[in-house]
């Protein structure tokens, strides 16, 4: 009983890093959008810049949804928001590959790429370590 007590404390800071991490990226992006832009070696126009804060204001969403999630005490509720978040990351490393692949993003973009492969292996763990027939079930 006290590993899985760990085990959803590691998880538990997992979503709280994230959390800071998302909000602090998101808030760029929406307060300093050509900064944040540039940061990521991508050109300052009108509608990248609308982009951008849309993104920012995405990423503050995602960041309310995983404060709540720290403090919520339902562990089916957590297994299934890490499939999610797992879900997610993937999606954002299959889309970051592809447009460096493309030509369309920098190389030195692989910051990006990183963070998003190093989240998605870590939701990984949470996600399927344990009972792989019921992913819903209590972290027992």
């Amino acid at each position: 009983m006290v590993r899985n007590g760990v085990r959803m404390l590691k998880f538990k800071l997992l979503l709280i890093l994230n959390a800071i991490g998302a909000g602090i990226f998101g808030f760029f992006a929406i307060f300093f959008p050509c900064q944040t832009l540039g940061l990521l070696r991508l050109e300052s126009n009108h509608d990248t810049i609308h982009l951008m804060r849309i993104s920012g204001v995405q990423l503050a969403a995602l960041m309310m949804v995983m404060w709540f999630l720290i403090w919520s005490e339902s562990k089916p509720l957590l297994r299934s928001m890490a499939l999610a978040f797992f879900i997610y990351n993937l999606i954002a490393v299959m889309v970051s590959v592809n447009a460096v692949w493309r030509s369309e993003l920098d190389v030195m973009n692989g910051g990006i790429i990183l963070i998003h492969a190093l989240l998605t292996l870590a939701y990984a763990y949470f996600t399927f370590k344990g009972r792989r027939s019921d992913l819903s079930a209590d972290w027992d």
